[in-house]
């Protein structure tokens, strides 16, 4: 990309978020922002893409609910770049103009800094300020990250004022020990992506037409930008053709919520009934009963607790409309009315009876949906019942399996719903009462044992064996199945607890 030099545009001094605010948002109007780009892009974690196109097009300002976090951002700023050059050594000068990009007008970047490098070349330096909770997403030392609307905003700007290198400090305390610096790089492939992404979202802006509404990563920005819109009592009447395929589609999805909140309201019933079983199991040989147990079990130490919580004082509506009425000074001094969002529902009627038809066909839908899950577990446990009799038909004198950790396997996002519906505790259940009623010594493997890193040829464990690695190849020369040569190494196996 070719060398070009900013324009400045705007002295901030004469406006900023904290002095004649309302200049400074109208100056936000001329251009994309770098606190903008992410959204801009339908990537935004604090607004949506609509909702910046309604204030770059309109009056519209949703005011922030973290309204103080940004004012302390704000305050800290000077504090940031200072901090930043004791940690660095590197001198910071503050730079308070608005830039534009002399190519791309429409972008704009308005910095925290400018870093002097020792090579005489510039780095431009954003200052966040966070809290304790949110610095996991900066990473470690050893595996540093960024948030992806951070790292945006600073390659926007690096692309505006045609800068290699950017710095994000964040500070979340008050020691220089409570400070996280990530250094960014420019990726000019990048910036082409991101230029023609802009370039779409500003000529929305220009022609004055609202782009997509449902290209957004998370849809719920859009929700909560909606609640802060003006609606009138009334009713509006929509044409059916252009919803009908969401209307499908809401009400698939209503159903398939439905099924799971059965499916859910079955495993909540399950774990209250192990609950019980644990709480009435507080109890001493004297019927003393306590409020901790503890289950100690090789180097694991299991704590029970059913501590009782001090009472709770509640007030609600009832309660509350009673002390508006008895006590209304009171009420206005200490009671505040906060605001409500809106709640959408969607409701079929039938025009002909005048009756709702959405129950109706929800529970049609259901019982298909019902009917389709019932098919698909019979299948698993008719292909279960059917393995475990080709396997003990062989006779074999022991079978050994492995003590999968599934509650760690279910930690995993990706894998969880699989290895839910493999009904991994149905197998081992039936297995084991399979063996004992023919008389196979069932062989229970340690979770740790690594049978899938082990060679079976030369015994060597590959430790950096992953999950997509489906062929084993050992350094000896050795190649098999993953899988096969797992299995080879629990037939082996010779630490192992008979079941």
């Amino acid at each position: 990309m070719d060398g070009h030099k900013p324009i400045p545009i705007h002295d901030l001094r004469k406006a900023n978020a904290l002095e004649n605010k309302d200049q400074w948002l109208k100056w936000r109007k001329e251009g994309i922002g770098g606190s903008d780009s992410a959204a801009a892009r339908g990537k935004g974690k604090f607004k949506s893409t609509l909702e910046l196109f309604w204030e770059k097009t309109s009056s519209f300002q949703r005011e922030p609910k973290n309204w103080e976090t940004l004012l302390c951002g704000q305050l800290l700023e000077p504090y940031a770049r200072r901090m930043f050059s004791f940690k660095t050594g590197l001198r910071v000068i503050e730079l308070p103009y608005m830039y534009q990009h002399p190519d791309h007008p429409f972008m704009l970047a308005d910095l925290d800094g400018l870093v002097m490098m020792p090579d005489g070349s510039m780095a431009i330096l954003e200052c966040k300020v966070i809290n304790a909770f949110t610095k996991k997403y900066y990473g470690t030392k050893e595996n540093p990250k960024l948030p992806y609307q951070y790292e945006a905003q600073v390659r926007h700007y690096m692309c505006v004022m045609d800068i290699d290198v950017a710095y994000v400090i964040a500070i979340y305390g008050n020691t220089r020990n409570d400070v996280i610096i990530r250094k960014v790089t420019r990726d000019i492939k990048y910036e082409k992506i991101m230029i023609e992404e802009l370039e779409e979202f500003w000529q929305h802006v220009q022609n004055n037409e609202e782009p997509g509404m449902f290209e957004d990563k998370d849809p719920n920005l859009l929700i909560k930008a909606l609640e802060e819109k003006k609606y009138v009592d009334g009713t509006i009447e929509l044409p059916y053709d252009p919803f009908k395929s969401l209307l499908e589609q809401y009400d698939m999805l209503m159903e398939e919520k439905e099924v799971k909140k059965q499916e859910l309201s079955k495993i909540d019933q399950s774990l209250d009934r192990i609950k019980a079983y644990f709480i009435n199991s507080l109890k001493g040989a004297d019927d003393t009963r306590y409020d901790r147990g503890v289950i100690v079990h090789d180097d694991e130490k299991i704590i029970l607790n059913y501590e009782q919580k001090e009472p709770k004082v509640t007030f609600n509506v009832e309660s509350s409309q009673r002390l508006a009425e008895m006590y209304p000074d009171i009420y206005q001094k200490f009671c505040t009315v906060q605001k409500q969002s809106p709640r959408f529902s969607l409701k079929k009627e039938n025009l002909k009876k005048g009756e709702s038809t959405q129950k109706a066909n929800i529970q049609k839908q259901r019982l298909k949906v019902q009917k389709l899950h019932h098919k698909i577990d019979n299948i698993r446990t008719d292909h279960i019942n059917k393995t475990i009799a080709e396997i003990v038909k062989t006779k074999p004198s022991y079978i050994t399996i492995e003590d999968l950790n599934v509650s760690g396997m279910m930690k995993n996002k990706h894998l969880s719903k699989a290895v839910a519906s493999q009904k991994f505790y149905e197998f081992r259940t039936k297995l084991q009462a399979k063996c004992k009623e023919i008389g196979i010594e069932l062989r229970v493997v340690d979770r740790w044992y690594p049978s899938s890193k082990t060679c079976h040829c030369c015994g060597a464990i590959k430790k950096d064996l992953k999950l997509s690695d489906r062929i084993f190849q050992c350094d000896c020369g050795y190649i098999e199945d993953r899988d096969f040569n797992a299995a080879l190494n629990l037939r082996d196996a010779t630490t192992y607890e008979v079941a």
